[in-house]
């Protein structure tokens, strides 16, 4: 979240929600994800064959925008006051990407 993504962003204390920003999405942290590697790359040869040229799934939590707003208000003592909330449809959104 420290880096803006997600549409929030710390410093600024803006947001943009898509749509109402409660869709859940699924992230993960770095740290996890190293781990998911180094796991996968203990597999012996035969097992790990079956991943190979797939996908692998790795996720940490499954939150919505509007969790991590609550969270990010929770922690920094503020407000929906305190921060400039944009709300965009996901349509639009995804036709200016």
């Amino acid at each position: 979240m420290a880096g803006g993504f997600f549409g929030l962003k710390i410093k600024d204390r803006t947001v943009k929600l898509f749509d109402d920003g409660n869709t859940k999405l699924s992230t993960t942290t770095l740290p996890h994800v190293g781990r998911a590697v180094a796991k996968l790359l203990e597999l012996p040869i035969g097992k790990l064959e079956k991943y190979k040229n797939g996908f692998v799934y790795v996720q940490s939590f499954c939150v919505s925008q509007m969790e991590m707003l609550n969270a990010l208000k929770k922690a920094t003592g503020t407000e929906d006051k305190d921060w400039k909330i944009t709300k965009i449809p996901v349509d639009e959104a995804i036709a200016q990407g």
